[in-house]
């Protein structure tokens, strides 16, 4: 019988079989009371579905007469929440939240969060950012991109900056190893063993790094680092410095961030600050000879 093989099929929805279990207890002749016992259902639900099955049969217990799920926001609804969401927040708050647009709308606080999501709109994300006073800003700008992406030929850019106060951070006690369902866990407690400072040249044609860990960034260490950077260069060669510029379209800072600070000092544990230093040290060659 194909009501009882949606009642005890596995691959049935549970919804089905509820229904079908309902059907099949009417059949048998069991009383609206025992029924709803052994189903765990309300009276109107069992007369509901007793009622479907009469007029449309099995097929009437396999569909939804309504789709699940709340009606969606009328499009009038939805552009007043995403004005509203770019407008100034309340007096008392810095900012919106889902469930102050839901009481200031008369909405539920989870259909805002569906309407702010649909529209890419995310109430709790700050970004900054900064316009440049110089009047000169676009054309230096416009210089530096050149420089970088067609380089005058047979001429040396280099990228030039300094990754300042790199911490040796230990550990007061050893980690505990990863497990199955369990990362790795380690102490909240860090042991601080000292700072060294990066000071780093990018050959921009090459993609080669020259280093140099120091202890203080003075500007005696910076004209020595310089010096470092310019060796094996020819005195007459063409020389293009992008020396700091505000952390902007800076090149070297990609090793810093990337390279650096990503693959290899993030989640580190350094027992001194030289074996920060030989770990930096280390990168710098292996993306030399690898990555370059």
């Amino acid at each position: 019988m194909r009501l009882e093989r949606i009642r005890t099929d596995p691959q049935s929805f549970l919804k089905h079989a509820s229904r079908a279990e309902i059907i099949l207890h009417l059949g048998s002749g069991r009383g609206l009371a025992e029924n709803m016992r052994r189903t765990g259902r309300s009276n109107p639900t069992v007369w509901s579905w007793r009622d479907r099955f009469l007029v449309e049969g099995i097929g009437g217990i396999l569909y939804d007469a309504r789709p699940p799920g709340l009606d969606p926001v009328a499009e009038e609804k939805a552009e007043a929440l995403a004005g509203r969401a770019n407008s100034p927040p309340p007096k008392h708050a810095s900012h919106w939240t889902a469930r102050a647009l839901a009481g200031k709308l008369g909405m539920v606080a989870s259909r805002v969060r569906n309407v702010l999501k649909r529209n890419g709109l995310k109430l709790h994300i700050v970004k900054t950012f900064e316009v440049s006073r110089d009047p000169r800003f676009e054309s230096n700008i416009r210089n530096v991109v050149g420089l970088y992406v067609h380089p005058p030929d047979h001429a040396i850019a280099q990228s030039v900056d300094e990754r300042t106060q790199i911490q040796a951070l230990g550990q007061t006690q050893a980690p505990l190893p990863m497990k199955p369902e369990h990362p790795e866990t380690r102490t909240h407690v860090q042991k601080r063993n000292g700072t060294t400072c990066l000071m780093a040249a990018l050959d921009v044609a090459a993609g080669k790094v020259v280093g140099q860990t120091v202890r203080q960034h003075r500007s005696e260490e910076f004209l020595a680092f310089l010096d470092r950077a310019g060796r094996g260069i020819k005195r007459d060669a063409d020389m293009h410095v992008v020396l700091y510029n505000v952390s902007r379209a800076n090149a070297v800072r990609g090793f810093f961030s990337n390279k650096l600070s990503r693959q290899r000092l993030r989640n580190a544990v350094f027992n001194s600050r030289e074996e920060c230093v030989a770990a930096i040290e280390g990168r710098i060659e292996h993306h030399n000879a690898n990555h370059a």
